[in-house]
């Protein structure tokens, strides 16, 4: 394990939602797909490691490490989870290559993208001080992913958006059952 010290090697660690099979963002953390965002301090690009499988979501699954591009003209929903000073983007970058979940058969409840994030965030062992909260923020680029991000910038509380979503999804069925 690498400790550094000096600030230029630091990583800042995000964590991305992304809409389920859709090339967009969406700020509701329990029904979107969890993406591992890293941001180096020394060259001020981002990264990501993200758990894919095949077959939207019932087949092998891939551990993906690369640099990342964000969708175009998309709200990008995020939450900061802290600053990772004892692995190296090299380091990170092996984790996932050698992650016992590649080839493994996706499951909802075992080995799913959220297990991967926890996994990842633990051999990070990241320094959570300057973390404020567990909300989910947005940001209409890149440039606006922060660490310590403007209360404005707070997407809806995530209980709200759960009970819209779970009552969307309640009419919905009732609806087309009776169409």
């Amino acid at each position: 394990m690498t400790d550094l010290h000096d600030e230029e090697n630091e990583i800042e660690v995000y964590l991305l939602f992304k809409a389920l099979h859709q090339n967009s963002y969406f700020p509701d953390r329990h029904i979107t797909h969890h993406i591992l965002l890293l941001k180096s301090r020394r060259d001020n690009e981002f990264y990501y490691t993200d758990l894919d499988s095949s077959n939207f979501g019932f087949g092998t699954i891939k551990i993906i490490f690369g640099p990342y591009k964000f969708y175009p003209q998309k709200t990008i929903y995020y939450q900061p989870l802290g600053i990772c000073r004892k692995r190296t983007i090299e380091e990170i970058k092996l984790f996932a290559e050698q992650s016992n979940l590649n080839g493994q058969r996706f499951s909802m409840f075992k080995q799913n993208c959220q297990h991967y994030v926890s996994s990842c965030v633990e051999f990070m062992k990241l320094d959570k001080s300057e973390l404020l909260n567990n909300n989910v923020y947005w940001s209409k680029d890149s440039q606006g992913i922060t660490l310590k991000p403007l209360p404005t910038t707070q997407a809806l509380p995530l209980k709200t958006l759960t009970c819209f979503t779970i009552m969307f999804y309640i009419f919905l069925r009732f609806y087309l059952s009776h169409s």
